[in-house]
């Protein structure tokens, strides 16, 4: 996505970058791949290889990683729920290394009850599997926004890339911590 945090036209080994719809309706669809990945799996490489600068040894990395805008209005989303939480100014999301568990954090969110949003929260935290959760999500918004991330880590020793993240407003399941 030009403009964005996570945007390169070609990867470290010179494959040109495109883009990569990984899921699509909770279905696998590509995982991201090396030239050599690529040649075990038996499919073309998809510029999926990135080190922070030539000293390093590139790795299989995100970019941009996003979920597709939806159909609904925001505020029909917000209207339609009996209860739930908004999680606004998102901090940093977090995912163990088998991408089942995670968290998202926000500095500040709102209760939704009945359709309208209510408490101000502040410190917010949820939790969930990513099936469990993907599996949850019966709505997405129209608008889809990609924020900057300063670093994403990955590798020994670590490797901080700049990398966009987001989406639209999506209305799934999850525990609520944190919460005061």
């Amino acid at each position: 996505m030009p403009g964005t945090f996570g945007f390169y036209r070609y990867d470290d080994e010179g494959v040109k970058a495109e883009k990569k719809v990984l899921a699509d309706k909770g279905v696998l669809k590509m995982h991201m791949h090396s030239r050599e990945t690529a040649e075990v799996f038996g499919v073309k490489p998809n510029a999926g290889m990135r080190a922070i600068t030539y000293e390093y040894i590139p790795l299989i990395r995100m970019s941009n990683t996003f979920f597709a805008d939806g159909d609904w209005e925001y505020e029909e989303m917000v209207k339609e729920t009996k209860h739930g939480i908004l999680v606004a100014d998102m901090r940093h999301p977090s995912i163990d290394d088998k991408r089942y568990n995670w968290t998202v954090s926000a500095q500040e969110g709102y209760e939704i009850k009945n359709g309208k949003l209510t408490t101000h929260l502040r410190d917010v935290q949820l939790a969930s599997t990513a099936p469990a959760f993907f599996k949850s999500i019966d709505a997405a918004s129209k608008k889809c926004e990609i924020l900057p991330l300063l670093g994403c880590g990955k590798g020994d020793p670590e490797q901080s890339l700049y990398v966009g993240n987001g989406g639209p407003y999506l209305r799934g399941v999850a525990d609520v911590l944190g919460v005061k």
